[in-house]
């Protein structure tokens, strides 16, 4: 198999990942990672949906390094 051929699926998978992350992510780690979206409604979270499934490897990081305790702008 070559890798243009195994694109999809790895796209497929990457994009199940986040969307599994973003869901996650906007529900419990929004408020984490920006202070000001703690009383953000359902549509402003769904807002960040798509951008948080794209980027989840980044989001995961800052979740990660804010919740244990770095930087806290």
């Amino acid at each position: 198999m070559d890798w243009l051929s195994a694109l999809p699926t790895f796209l497929g998978i990457y994009l199940a990942i986040g969307l599994v992350f973003a869901v996650i992510f906007v529900t419990l780690g929004l408020s984490v990672v920006d202070h000001d979206a703690k009383g953000a409604s359902v549509r402003v979270r769904l807002l960040f949906l798509p951008a948080s499934m794209a980027l989840w490897p980044i989001l995961i990081v800052t979740l990660l390094t804010r919740a244990i305790g770095g930087k806290n702008q």
